[in-house]
């Protein structure tokens, strides 16, 4: 049966691509018969190869990547299933799903599809969340900063993602998404480099402060926006002791 890719950027879709039988190489490389143009995406990110009615899905970058709940080590081959998203960066998703023209009847079936592929990448966040901040042996306890009169503790990256959880992943607004999506990927650099790469996680941080939710509104003292910009800045203090 003929199947199709569908690229997503931030839960939008992207770019679209049929599959032919055989292996296909997807990636930003203009060469990569799934081209996909975004900064995120290396050269040759994953091959795509179509047995008879069955996908598989081989890592190519020098990073795990989430295929529905389950991660993929980079250099290891899985099954794709229609239904499992697939996490290939902080920002870009893919979808597999049978192709075929949708016919008004379909709508509703399409309508389920999209709810379920933005659940999967709902979870592949959360997993993402939880892998980095169990394995990252934060330096926080240290850092906090004191003020001229009252000494306010400085928020955890744990808390901070706990509290988007509790704040329901479902109603997040898409500036609360790109925050925490921002929080997560500065998050992951410090875990992969340390201070090898002392100014790519400043600008990861500042990322954080430049997003929407922070650099257009005045978040309230108490709200996850302040205290993720507050916790970005003490990140970015820090860090620069090794630039």
């Amino acid at each position: 049966m003929p199947f199709e890719i569908e690229v997503f950027e931030n839960g939008s879709t992207f770019s679209s691509h049929p599959l032919a039988p055989g292996k296909q190489q997807l990636g930003s490389d203009a060469k990569r018969p799934i081209h996909i143009p975004h900064p995120e995406v290396a050269g040759l990110a994953a091959t795509i190869d179509q047995a008879g009615d069955v996908i598989f899905l081989d890592n190519h970058n020098d990073f795990a990547i989430y295929v529905g709940n389950d991660e993929l080590a980079p250099g290891s081959r899985c099954e794709w299933r229609t239904g499992n998203a697939v996490q290939l960066t902080r920002s870009i998703s893919l979808a597999l799903h049978v192709s075929g023209a949708a016919t008004a009847a379909d709508d509703q079936v399409v309508e389920k599809k999209n709810k379920s592929l933005n659940t999967a990448i709902q979870l592949a966040v959360i997993l993402l969340c939880g892998y980095f901040s169990f394995n990252i042996l934060t330096e926080e306890a240290g850092e906090t900063e004191a003020a001229t009169s009252v000494t306010r503790r400085i928020p955890k990256f744990n808390d901070l993602i706990a509290g988007f959880e509790q704040a329901g992943l479902s109603t997040l607004t898409r500036e609360e998404r790109t925050l925490m999506n921002y929080l997560t990927e500065a998050r992951t650099l410090e875990q992969r480099w340390g201070k090898s790469r002392a100014e790519e996680i400043i600008s990861a941080y500042e990322l954080v402060l430049g997003s929407r939710l922070i650099h257009d509104q005045q978040p309230s003292e108490e709200s996850l926006a302040s205290q993720a910009k507050e916790f970005a800045a003490s990140r970015i203090e820090y860090w620069k002791r090794f630039v």
